[in-house]
């Protein structure tokens, strides 16, 4: 095999960089999350899930108007929907409104 300068140093660069990325992967932080089921009932579900700055978020599954909404505890000790997802509106493809 006949390698060139340029090809043999292409190819220590990608050496290193894997070695460096897998480096990066192994010493950051591990980071969990975990969830856990309230009540689950034929119409809605209900899931508390820790984020990771360690505040609790309530889900709320709501089946028969097939709607997702996540509420996070405020300051003042109540709930505020920081997020809501109509999962039973189908999405347009592209370039379709």
């Amino acid at each position: 095999m006949n390698l060139t300068k340029k090809t043999s140093t292409a190819i220590a660069a990608l050496t290193l960089t894997a070695i460096l990325l897998v480096v990066i992967l192994l010493a950051a932080p591990q980071k969990t999350v975990q969830a856990s089921m309230l009540n689950a009932q034929a119409d809605f579900s209900l899931m508390t899930a820790g984020t990771l700055g360690n505040d609790d978020s309530l889900i709320i599954i709501d089946k028969n108007a097939q709607k997702i909404v996540v509420y996070a505890l405020a300051p003042n000790n109540k709930f505020v929907a920081i997020a809501g997802y109509n999962y039973g509106t189908p999405t347009p493809g592209p370039g379709k409104k």
